[in-house]
């Protein structure tokens, strides 16, 4: 699992960083997005999230075997809080 994170001049960063796989998503990734958000939501000196993967690719989806093992199956899913959390800050920015 890799979720990198850095905050600097009111920008929040989160880094999807697992080359070996493109960047693949697996429920603890989702996990530490989600918690990455939260972060960066707490913090009143960010005005911007960034996700972002690596320079040759963002992320070629969920891990598949990963999510074969353990699918998700309730709302509250580390894959749904994470899009959520994202969602809902968007929304709440293009509002302003």
């Amino acid at each position: 699992m890799t979720i990198l994170t850095e905050t600097a001049e009111a920008v929040a960063r989160i880094q999807i960083a697992r080359p070996e796989r493109k960047n693949a998503i697996t429920v603890a990734m989702y996990a530490a997005l989600a918690d990455a958000v939260a972060a960066a939501e707490a913090d009143a000196s960010v005005r911007v999230i960034l996700v972002h993967g690596q320079p040759d690719v963002f992320s070629a989806g969920n891990d598949l075997e990963d999510f074969l093992r353990a699918p998700p199956q309730q709302p509250d899913a580390p894959v749904f809080r994470s899009w959520q959390r994202l969602r809902a800050r968007s929304s709440r920015w293009w509002r302003r």
